[in-house]
């Protein structure tokens, strides 16, 4: 992909920049979603397998990856450049559901014990580069993110 991106760069002069956002989530996200189903479970009384309930990710409310995205648009980076953009912290299922109980949802699971050695057990992202190339940074935290998710179902 970056070699194509060179080639891009290169014969056409154009800037080319690659944003690679780590758990995007918001209010209207899919249910086949993690935090989705774990809110609609709060809800609705849905049960939810989870696969690994330790395993953490990095979760990147929808709005922070659309400021970011227009911070890229309106101050294009000569070049090819590729960030990384995220929360910065990783949260485990049982952190969100935990959270999620904290806002008065129960939340009914169940645990897969599948082969878990091919999964990442902690994904979080280093969005330092960005930060400081853009002057950007998260702004909602999951908490609050989990709070927008619910009561916009509510």
């Amino acid at each position: 992909m970056k070699e194509l991106c060179k080639d891009y760069g290169k014969h056409f002069g154009i800037p080319v920049t690659i944003l690679r956002p780590f758990n995007v989530y918001g209010t209207n996200q899919s249910p086949q979603f993690l935090l989705s189903r774990l809110i609609d479970s709060a809800i609705n009384g849905n049960n939810v397998n989870i696969h690994d309930i330790n395993a953490k990710r990095d979760y990147l409310w929808v709005e922070d990856l659309a400021l970011g995205i227009s911070k890229v648009v309106s101050n294009q980076k000569k070049g090819i450049n590729i960030y990384n953009i995220g929360s910065g912290i990783s949260h485990s299922a049982k952190e969100v559901i935990e959270i999620i109980k904290s806002k008065g949802g129960n939340i009914n699971y169940s645990i897969t014990r599948e082969d878990s050695s091919l999964l990442v057990n902690d994904c979080v992202c280093d969005y330092s580069l960005f930060s400081r190339d853009y002057m950007w940074h998260p702004t909602v935290s999951l908490e609050e993110g989990l709070s927008l998710m619910i009561n916009h179902l509510n």
